[in-house]
Protein backbone atom coordinates (compact mmCIF):
# COMPACT_ATOMS: atom_id res chain seq x y z
CA UNK A 1 0.00 0.00 0.00
CA UNK A 2 1.03 3.63 -0.23
CA UNK A 3 3.59 4.93 2.23
CA UNK A 4 2.20 7.28 4.86
CA UNK A 5 4.32 9.73 6.82
CA UNK A 6 2.49 11.62 9.53
CA UNK A 7 4.47 14.25 11.40
CA UNK A 8 4.85 13.43 15.06
CA UNK A 9 3.51 16.21 17.26
CA UNK A 10 4.89 16.41 20.76
CA UNK A 11 3.83 18.81 23.49
CA UNK A 12 5.27 19.19 26.93
CA UNK A 13 2.04 18.19 28.64
CA UNK A 14 0.04 16.12 26.18
CA UNK A 15 0.67 13.79 23.27
CA UNK A 16 -1.08 14.11 19.93
CA UNK A 17 -1.25 11.55 17.15
CA UNK A 18 -3.36 10.34 14.23
CA UNK A 19 -5.45 7.15 14.12
CA UNK A 20 -7.24 5.79 11.02
CA UNK A 21 -10.97 6.63 11.11
CA UNK A 22 -12.27 5.36 7.75
CA UNK A 23 -10.33 2.74 5.84
CA UNK A 24 -10.68 -0.03 3.26
CA UNK A 25 -9.87 -3.67 4.04
CA UNK A 26 -8.44 -6.28 1.69
CA UNK A 27 -11.91 -7.78 1.20
CA UNK A 28 -13.31 -4.46 -0.01
CA UNK A 29 -15.14 -3.62 3.21
CA UNK A 30 -15.05 0.00 4.36
CA UNK A 31 -14.73 0.38 8.12
CA UNK A 32 -15.68 3.60 9.93
CA UNK A 33 -14.71 3.92 13.58
CA UNK A 34 -16.80 6.01 15.94
CA UNK A 35 -15.11 8.47 18.30
CA UNK A 36 -16.78 6.93 21.36
CA UNK A 37 -15.59 3.42 20.40
CA UNK A 38 -12.07 4.67 19.76
CA UNK A 39 -11.91 6.48 23.10
CA UNK A 40 -12.94 3.36 24.99
CA UNK A 41 -10.63 0.94 23.20
CA UNK A 42 -7.49 2.69 21.98
CA UNK A 43 -5.96 2.89 25.47
CA UNK A 44 -6.75 -0.72 26.36
CA UNK A 45 -5.86 -2.69 23.25
CA UNK A 46 -4.18 -2.13 19.89
CA UNK A 47 -6.72 -1.82 17.10
CA UNK A 48 -3.94 -1.67 14.51
CA UNK A 49 -0.72 -3.65 14.20
CA UNK A 50 2.21 -3.01 11.91
CA UNK A 51 3.94 -5.78 9.98
CA UNK A 52 7.37 -6.41 8.51
CA UNK A 53 8.53 -9.68 6.94
CA UNK A 54 10.21 -11.83 9.62
CA UNK A 55 13.50 -11.69 7.71
CA UNK A 56 13.60 -7.91 8.39
CA UNK A 57 12.96 -8.10 12.14
CA UNK A 58 16.60 -7.92 13.22
CA UNK A 59 17.32 -5.02 10.84
CA UNK A 60 14.29 -3.15 12.15
CA UNK A 61 15.45 -3.74 15.72
CA UNK A 62 18.95 -2.46 14.94
CA UNK A 63 17.50 0.60 13.25
CA UNK A 64 15.30 1.43 16.22
CA UNK A 65 18.26 1.06 18.57
CA UNK A 66 20.33 3.40 16.41
CA UNK A 67 17.54 6.00 16.83
CA UNK A 68 17.51 5.92 20.62
CA UNK A 69 15.43 2.86 21.48
CA UNK A 70 16.77 0.42 24.08
CA UNK A 71 15.67 -3.01 25.24
CA UNK A 72 13.83 -3.05 28.56
CA UNK A 73 13.43 -5.79 31.15
CA UNK A 74 10.65 -3.99 33.05
CA UNK A 75 7.61 -4.97 31.05
CA UNK A 76 4.62 -7.27 31.00
CA UNK A 77 5.72 -9.84 28.45
CA UNK A 78 3.27 -10.72 25.69
CA UNK A 79 5.57 -13.18 23.97
CA UNK A 80 7.42 -10.60 21.89
CA UNK A 81 10.95 -11.19 20.58
CA UNK A 82 12.04 -7.60 21.22
CA UNK A 83 10.69 -5.02 23.66
CA UNK A 84 12.15 -1.58 22.98
CA UNK A 85 11.63 1.76 24.69
CA UNK A 86 12.57 5.33 23.73
CA UNK A 87 12.18 8.32 26.03
CA UNK A 88 10.26 11.24 24.52
CA UNK A 89 9.47 14.66 25.95
CA UNK A 90 8.38 14.35 29.57
CA UNK A 91 6.55 12.39 30.74
CA UNK A 92 6.14 10.15 27.70
CA UNK A 93 7.97 7.14 26.32
CA UNK A 94 7.49 5.08 23.17
CA UNK A 95 7.23 1.31 23.70
CA UNK A 96 7.57 -1.05 20.72
CA UNK A 97 6.99 -4.82 20.83
CA UNK A 98 8.24 -6.85 17.87
CA UNK A 99 6.92 -10.40 17.54
CA UNK A 100 8.57 -13.32 15.81
CA UNK A 101 5.87 -13.44 13.10
CA UNK A 102 6.69 -9.85 12.06
CA UNK A 103 3.77 -8.12 13.75
CA UNK A 104 4.61 -4.94 15.68
CA UNK A 105 2.61 -3.38 18.50
CA UNK A 106 3.52 0.07 19.79
CA UNK A 107 2.20 2.53 22.33
CA UNK A 108 2.91 5.91 23.83
CA UNK A 109 2.70 5.71 27.62
CA UNK A 110 3.74 7.44 30.80
CA UNK A 111 7.42 6.67 31.30
CA UNK A 112 8.84 4.06 33.65
CA UNK A 113 10.28 6.84 35.80
CA UNK A 114 6.79 7.33 37.26
CA UNK A 115 4.54 5.07 39.32
CA UNK A 116 1.67 6.08 37.02
CA UNK A 117 3.35 4.02 34.30
CA UNK A 118 1.56 1.08 35.91
CA UNK A 119 -1.83 2.62 35.06
CA UNK A 120 -3.67 2.86 31.76
CA UNK A 121 -2.54 6.28 30.57
CA UNK A 122 -1.38 5.19 27.13
CA UNK A 123 -2.39 5.20 23.50
CA UNK A 124 -1.54 2.64 20.81
CA UNK A 125 0.06 4.20 17.74
CA UNK A 126 1.30 3.15 14.30
CA UNK A 127 2.70 6.00 12.22
CA UNK A 128 5.37 7.11 14.67
CA UNK A 129 6.83 3.61 14.81
CA UNK A 130 6.82 3.25 11.03
CA UNK A 131 8.54 6.61 10.67
CA UNK A 132 11.39 5.27 12.81
CA UNK A 133 11.93 1.91 11.13
CA UNK A 134 11.10 2.90 7.54
CA UNK A 135 14.80 3.27 6.71
CA UNK A 136 15.13 -0.48 7.34
CA UNK A 137 11.82 -1.46 5.69
CA UNK A 138 9.88 1.24 3.85
CA UNK A 139 6.60 -0.53 3.06
CA UNK A 140 3.71 0.23 5.39
CA UNK A 141 1.54 -2.79 6.23
CA UNK A 142 -1.28 -2.29 8.73
CA UNK A 143 -3.44 -5.06 10.16
CA UNK A 144 -6.87 -4.16 11.55
CA UNK A 145 -6.78 -6.51 14.51
CA UNK A 146 -10.51 -6.82 15.40
CA UNK A 147 -11.26 -8.37 11.98
CA UNK A 148 -7.75 -9.72 11.31
CA UNK A 149 -7.76 -8.00 7.91
CA UNK A 150 -5.14 -5.94 6.09
CA UNK A 151 -5.82 -2.29 5.35
CA UNK A 152 -5.43 -1.43 1.66
CA UNK A 153 -6.42 2.22 1.82
CA UNK A 154 -7.02 4.93 4.40
CA UNK A 155 -9.68 7.56 3.74
CA UNK A 156 -9.23 9.85 6.74
CA UNK A 157 -8.02 9.99 10.33
CA UNK A 158 -8.92 10.92 13.86
CA UNK A 159 -6.67 13.47 15.50
CA UNK A 160 -6.26 12.13 19.03
CA UNK A 161 -4.78 13.82 22.08
CA UNK A 162 -3.89 12.13 25.35
CA UNK A 163 -3.10 13.94 28.57
CA UNK A 164 -0.97 12.49 31.38
CA UNK A 165 -2.38 11.95 34.88
CA UNK A 166 -2.91 15.11 36.92
CA UNK A 167 -0.37 13.83 39.44
CA UNK A 168 2.93 12.22 38.45
CA UNK A 169 4.89 10.41 41.14
CA UNK A 170 8.57 9.77 40.37
CA UNK A 171 10.12 6.60 41.76
CA UNK A 172 13.46 8.21 42.65
CA UNK A 173 12.25 10.91 45.07
CA UNK A 174 10.42 8.21 47.03
CA UNK A 175 13.66 6.28 47.45
CA UNK A 176 15.72 9.43 48.01
CA UNK A 177 13.76 11.10 50.83
CA UNK A 178 15.28 11.21 54.27
CA UNK A 179 18.55 12.13 55.89
CA UNK A 180 22.02 11.05 54.88
CA UNK A 181 22.13 8.68 57.83
CA UNK A 182 19.00 6.96 56.62
CA UNK A 183 20.45 6.75 53.12
CA UNK A 184 23.55 5.17 54.64
CA UNK A 185 21.39 2.65 56.48
CA UNK A 186 19.57 1.83 53.25
CA UNK A 187 22.87 1.37 51.44
CA UNK A 188 24.07 -0.94 54.19
CA UNK A 189 20.80 -2.85 54.05
CA UNK A 190 21.02 -3.26 50.29
CA UNK A 191 24.58 -4.55 50.60
CA UNK A 192 23.48 -7.05 53.25
CA UNK A 193 20.53 -8.15 51.10
CA UNK A 194 22.81 -8.58 48.11
CA UNK A 195 25.18 -10.77 50.13
CA UNK A 196 22.24 -12.85 51.33
CA UNK A 197 20.68 -13.04 47.88
CA UNK A 198 17.72 -10.92 48.89
CA UNK A 199 16.49 -7.44 47.94
CA UNK A 200 15.04 -6.10 44.73
CA UNK A 201 18.18 -5.20 42.82
CA UNK A 202 17.97 -7.90 40.14
CA UNK A 203 15.89 -7.38 36.98
CA UNK A 204 14.06 -10.64 37.70
CA UNK A 205 12.86 -9.49 41.12
CA UNK A 206 11.90 -6.06 39.80
CA UNK A 207 9.93 -7.78 37.06
CA UNK A 208 8.08 -9.80 39.74
CA UNK A 209 7.11 -6.59 41.54
CA UNK A 210 6.09 -4.96 38.27
CA UNK A 211 3.84 -7.90 37.30
CA UNK A 212 2.28 -7.97 40.77
CA UNK A 213 1.51 -4.24 40.65
CA UNK A 214 -0.08 -4.60 37.22
CA UNK A 215 -2.27 -7.39 38.59
CA UNK A 216 -3.39 -5.27 41.55
CA UNK A 217 -4.15 -2.32 39.26
CA UNK A 218 -6.28 -4.47 36.98
CA UNK A 219 -8.15 -5.90 39.96
CA UNK A 220 -8.70 -2.35 41.27
CA UNK A 221 -10.11 -1.30 37.90
CA UNK A 222 -12.53 -4.24 37.90
CA UNK A 223 -13.65 -3.39 41.43
CA UNK A 224 -14.21 0.25 40.50
CA UNK A 225 -16.32 -0.83 37.53
CA UNK A 226 -18.37 -2.90 39.97
CA UNK A 227 -18.79 0.12 42.25
CA UNK A 228 -16.68 -1.29 45.09
CA UNK A 229 -14.44 1.69 45.82
CA UNK A 230 -13.34 0.41 49.23
CA UNK A 231 -11.87 -2.83 47.93
CA UNK A 232 -10.42 -0.97 44.96
CA UNK A 233 -8.62 1.36 47.38
CA UNK A 234 -7.19 -1.69 49.16
CA UNK A 235 -5.75 -2.95 45.88
CA UNK A 236 -4.23 0.46 45.11
CA UNK A 237 -2.71 0.56 48.58
CA UNK A 238 -1.05 -2.78 47.83
CA UNK A 239 0.48 -1.30 44.68
CA UNK A 240 2.06 1.53 46.69
CA UNK A 241 3.14 -0.91 49.39
CA UNK A 242 4.91 -3.19 46.89
CA UNK A 243 6.62 -0.22 45.23
CA UNK A 244 7.92 1.14 48.53
CA UNK A 245 9.14 -2.31 49.59
CA UNK A 246 10.99 -2.67 46.29
CA UNK A 247 12.74 0.65 46.85
CA UNK A 248 13.57 0.04 50.52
Amino acid sequence: MARYIVDLKLRTWYYETFIPRRFVLDNGEVVELKAVDLEERIRKEPLFLLYVPPSYINNVCRTLKSLGFAETALRVSKGERYSLVKKLDEPWEHHVRIYGNGLIESEIEVGRDYIEHLGDCRIFVIYETFNYYSRAYDKLHILYKPLNRWITGIIDHFRVRIRPPKILTPWKPISGNGSRSRDARHTSLRAKQAREGRGMSSPEKLQEVYDLCIRYLREAEELLNEGDSIQASEKLYKVVEECVKALA
